[in-house]
């Protein structure tokens, strides 16, 4: 509840801690009628950021809420330095990067555009780029491009006359060795 965010993000700038709300669903017509009201109550909580990946929302963000920063999702799968700089020059503040990019690339993205980067590095890697999965939505009907991911590609799957199972699913992000 709006109740309980606020008693949350009190809590947190009490600590000196920062709190970050996740808006990063694919927007469809149906779900923008609220999301500006929801939004304007979120903000009056205290919300320090919002994560998005729709540019509808970025812009109103950083336009009607300049107290808060406007944070680019993975969701929105953003791999290169060119994009980046376009998200800085609209006015956001940080950037989560695509989980699909090297070490190499998040580098140049960082040199080439002085942008604060955040990079996932534990986790489930998506079978398809962060963001552009239709597959659940197919097999499931939850679709996880608004947040309703089933996991579909984790699935143990079975061939024709075949005994073996097996998933389409990549191996799990683990980028720990490299934090330093």
């Amino acid at each position: 509840t709006f109740d309980e965010m606020r008693e949350g993000c009190e809590f947190a700038h009490r600590l000196g801690k920062k709190v970050y709300l996740t808006v990063n669903i694919v927007f469809h017509n149906e779900d923008t009628e609220e999301v500006y009201e929801y939004l304007e109550k979120a903000v009056s909580c205290g919300i320090d950021a919002i994560i998005v990946s729709d540019p509808f929302i970025i812009s109103y963000i950083v336009e009607k809420f300049p107290q808060v920063e406007a944070h680019v999702s993975t969701q929105n799968s953003t791999s290169n330095y060119e994009t980046v700089q376009f998200f800085k020059e609209e006015g956001v503040k940080r950037v989560v990067v695509a989980r699909e990019l090297s070490k190499t690339e998040i580098k140049e993205i960082i040199d080439r555009t002085g942008m604060d980067i955040e990079v996932f590095i534990h986790g489930a890697m998506c079978t398809f780029y962060s963001g552009r999965c239709a597959l659940s939505n197919y097999v499931t009907n939850r679709d996880s491009n608004r947040g309703g991911c089933s996991q579909v590609c984790r699935f143990a799957l079975e061939k024709e006359n075949e005994e073996h199972k097996f998933t389409m699913a990549t191996k799990d992000l683990n980028m720990a060795k490299h934090i330093f």
